[in-house]
């Protein structure tokens, strides 16, 4: 079988490439854009904000708000903010330095001292060229009044960084890269759902391709084997049609026949005309048991049946049922023996219901058996899963050999073994039986199975026996 690898790890290894390429791809268009456009790069007065709000807007504020200014408090201030990339003085009018975080300048020229001035030029590196395209060096100088006759004189020089559009077009490109990578499971998906309409429409032939392995192939799968499913009940439901018709027709012929015959009175004595009647009597009988078991079967199919929940005691309901059946089946040259449990088994359920199901099974025994070989009915307690229920086997000879795989069909809605339609010469019933068992016993919770063990065929119904409060039908 095919590993099945799963959608979600492939959707986060998508997620990791889709922003690794995004990353690469951001890079490199910020930097084409930026080295041949010019976009995202500082002009001087940028640059100059850079500067200033970075560190120097602070300071100003910062020593303005001094309350009985004086120098002290001013070279206190300074020091806390000083950085290595800035140079700052304090001078007064006349550009003599009071105080500073360069001891060796004394004096700073006179015509840079006034309250706005602004200076930027850009520095080179060592090779004549900016440093990165994120970055470039530059010289900023600036003047501001503080207190008391006193300017804030700074000079910067060092690094500043060129406004980023990367993490802009990381944004962009990540959604898209990412759409991408996945647009093969988008259309695939898409493709499933167009099948699934496709299909609806009722094109049980069509098939969903086969693509992958992950979870979306598993989908795709059971979409298929739906479909298969789907052919499977289509065919049932054509053979189901074809049977009925030939079940009904077939004694309607018949009646409608004899009726003939009795309205042309071509029969020459009383007792001939009894026999007409007699037979039509019997294809009567025959056509309502059919009908009946049409109507049941899709009752309880649709679960659409009165559900009549009592305790019942399973010895007594199988005793009861034997007492009333042995007589047949000692008519029919077979021995019916009872095999039952001493510790009493209850469950909560249908009584008629349950009646029906193991008299199917009876009546199937009593049809299909080999004359002059023991049906077998057996009532036990089996653990299953660590729960307890309660299992009624009918076992039985059948009269040609049954292979497990035939058996398995056997539940099946008009599951017939003899595709003549006929046992012993003689005509069998509607082929619901065993499926209206399969539905009682769905109903109640349980299960119907069947198995081979030797010449042996065993039916066994088995039972929850807590299924008080666990039925299927309100």
């Amino acid at each position: 079988m095919k590993r099945i690898k799963s959608l979600r790890i492939e959707l986060v290894i998508f997620i990791f490439a889709a922003l690794i390429i995004s990353v690469i791809l951001a890079l490199l268009i910020n930097s084409i854009v930026k080295n041949d456009f010019g976009i995202g790069r500082k002009d001087d007065k940028q640059t100059y904000e850079y500067v200033y709000k970075n560190k120097i807007n602070i300071l100003v504020n910062s020593l303005h708000r001094i309350k009985n200014y004086n120098e002290e408090k001013a070279e206190d201030t300074i020091k806390r903010f000083w950085e290595d990339s800035y140079t700052i003085y304090l001078v007064d009018r006349k550009g003599r330095v009071i105080t500073g975080t360069n001891s060796s300048t004394l004096k700073i020229d006179p015509q840079y001292i006034k309250n706005g001035y602004k200076s930027v030029s850009r520095l080179s590196d060592k090779n004549g060229i900016l440093q990165n395209d994120r970055r470039y060096y530059a010289n900023v100088e600036g003047c501001y009044y503080i207190q008391n006759g006193q300017y804030l004189f700074f000079n910067y020089a060092g690094g500043v960084e060129d406004d980023n559009k990367a993490f802009l077009y990381l944004l962009i490109l990540f959604p898209l890269i990412y759409v991408l990578l996945i647009s093969g499971r988008l259309r695939y998906l898409i493709s499933i759902n167009k099948s699934v309409r496709i299909i609806a429409e009722g094109d049980l032939t069509y098939k969903v391709p086969i693509k992958y392995k992950n979870e979306l192939t598993r989908l795709a799968q059971d979409v298929n084997y739906m479909v298969s499913e789907l052919q499977t009940e289509e065919d049932k439901r054509k053979e189901f049609l074809t049977n009925i018709s030939h079940d009904l027709r077939t004694p309607l012929t018949t009646i409608i026949g004899y009726i003939n015959m009795i309205q042309e009175r071509k029969y020459e004595t009383e007792a001939e005309l009894y026999e007409y009647i007699s037979i039509m009597n019997r294809k009567g009988s025959y056509l309502k048991t059919m009908l009946d078991d049409f109507f049941d079967y899709s009752k309880l199919s649709s679960k659409d049946i009165e559900f009549n929940v009592e305790v019942i005691y399973i010895q007594e309901l199988v005793r009861q049922i034997i007492e009333e059946e042995a007589s047949f089946f000692k008519k029919g040259d077979l021995e019916l023996i009872a095999a039952l449990d001493d510790n009493p088994i209850n469950i909560s359920g249908d009584g008629e219901l349950l009646y029906r199901a193991i008299n199917n099974l009876l009546s199937n025994a009593l049809k299909y058996s080999k004359k002059r070989t023991t049906v077998e009915v057996n009532v036990n307690q089996r653990i299953i899963h660590k729960k307890s229920y309660g299992v009624i086997a009918v076992s039985s000879v059948p009269l040609q050999k049954v292979s497990e795989a035939e058996a398995a069909k056997f539940f099946k809605r008009l599951y017939k073994q003899d595709k003549s339609r006929k046992q012993n010469g003689k005509k069998v019933g509607s082929g619901l039986g065993l499926s209206i068992t399969q539905e009682i016993l769905k109903l109640h919770n349980g299960k119907a199975e069947v198995k081979i063990q030797g010449q042996r065929i065993i039916f066994e119904l088995i039972l929850p026996k807590d299924t008080a409060n666990n039925i299927s039908i309100q």
